[in-house]
């Protein structure tokens, strides 16, 4: 079983923080709005609460973004590629090889930042029909994308259609 490059989960982690810093300036500035409207000495905790608020925030998304780098694992195996992931529902997917339509490499902005890239796997049915394994180094990606290619290509002469 593989593990993802340990960069994703920096990447996660980073994407975790600015999330809950975006969430927490709202709600300080809300509360530093409410304050100087109702401002009185028993009303300090209208901005001290959502300060509170954000370390937890922070915290608990630190920890699921760090819990979800390690859930992750894949596997390719003589007949199927199999996908673990999840943190509160937890996902196991097999794709047998003749089912790949087609795999992509993708690398957003801030996945080229980072050092990574995203493998996208097609499937046929409608369904789920994608897999995406990220956090991948970009090397590592391509060698998967032409591995499950020629795999696919090997299983697909065999199939008697």
């Amino acid at each position: 079983m593989e593990r993802l490059e340990p960069r994703v989960r920096t990447l996660w982690i980073l994407s975790a923080l600015g999330s809950s810093t975006l969430i927490g300036v709202g709600f300080v500035l809300i509360a530093t709005l409410l304050y100087g409207r109702f401002a009185s000495p028993d009303s300090r905790w209208m901005v001290l609460l959502p300060a509170l608020l954000l370390c937890c925030l922070a915290a608990g998304l630190v920890a699921f973004a760090w819990y979800r780098y390690s859930r992750f694992r894949f596997d390719c195996r003589d007949d199927s590629l199999y996908v673990e992931h999840g943190v509160l529902t937890r996902h196991k997917t097999i794709v047998p090889y003749n089912r790949l339509q087609h795999v992509d490499v993708r690398r957003r902005p801030h996945e080229r930042v980072a050092g990574v890239a995203t493998i996208v796997i097609h499937t046929a049915g409608t369904c789920r029909n994608q897999v995406q394994i990220p956090g991948l180094t970009p090397s590592r990606a391509w060698m998967l994308q032409d591995h499950l290619r020629h795999l696919v290509t090997e299983k697909g002469d065999d199939d008697p259609r």
